[in-house]
């Protein structure tokens, strides 16, 4: 019985030129790879759509892939998550409205690829809890939601793709964290891709 495929994404957010362009090679191979194996019935690339490896990833498949799909999970709600864009990052130093308008360009895009209007999968999320903390508790909860949007790739990707320094510190959440954990279950007819940059 055939199936959908979904590729979850995650990598570093500050990537450089020469970075990006070894990325896409890599993925526009391994996504070429993948499509020779008809077993599926369509495949659905995961992403959130942060900074760096994420967009590159959807513009590689926007670029050269029309039979796949694109969803949008979020880690919480759409305008605090675009608070975070452009924040530190120190190779692409790109503003904060300068990202959200990539992040604009690229989401438009890729409704007219899918050919639909409804991209997202917004994860749990408690805005008015997270609205009545501190500043100290606010860090925290997104935090929480960073690591909850890594369980998701975790429990629904069939192969994960990851783009990433193994040399960086494990943070909650972060890409490390998750491939981490991935491994624990790929006996589990899950794949996982690895870029290491």
């Amino acid at each position: 019985m055939k199936k959908t495929i979904y590729i979850g994404i995650a990598g570093n957010r500050d990537i450089s030129n020469e970075q990006s362009i070894f990325i896409k090679e890599n993925i526009e191979n391994f996504l070429k790879k993948s499509l020779e194996n008809k077993s599926f019935e369509e495949i659905v690339v995961l992403t959130p759509l942060a900074d760096g490896v994420d967009r590159i990833i959807a513009d590689v498949v926007l670029d050269n892939f029309s039979d796949m799909r694109i969803l949008i999970p979020l880690p919480f709600s759409e305008n605090l998550y675009k608070n975070t864009f452009g924040k530190g990052l120190k190779i692409n130093n790109i503003s904060n409205e300068s990202s959200i308008k990539d992040y604009e360009d690229l989401l438009e895009k890729i409704k007219k690829h899918n050919k639909c209007d409804d991209v997202y999968i917004n994860l749990k999320f408690e805005k008015e809890n997270y609205l009545n903390q501190n500043i100290d508790k606010q860090r925290e909860i997104i935090k929480e939601q960073y690591s909850l949007l890594g369980e998701y790739f975790i429990e629904k990707s069939d192969i994960l793709i990851a783009v990433y320094d193994r040399n960086r510190e494990i943070k909650k959440g972060g890409t490390i964290e998750i491939v981490n954990k991935f491994n624990l279950k790929m006996n589990q007819n899950k794949k996982l891709f690895e870029i290491n940059i």
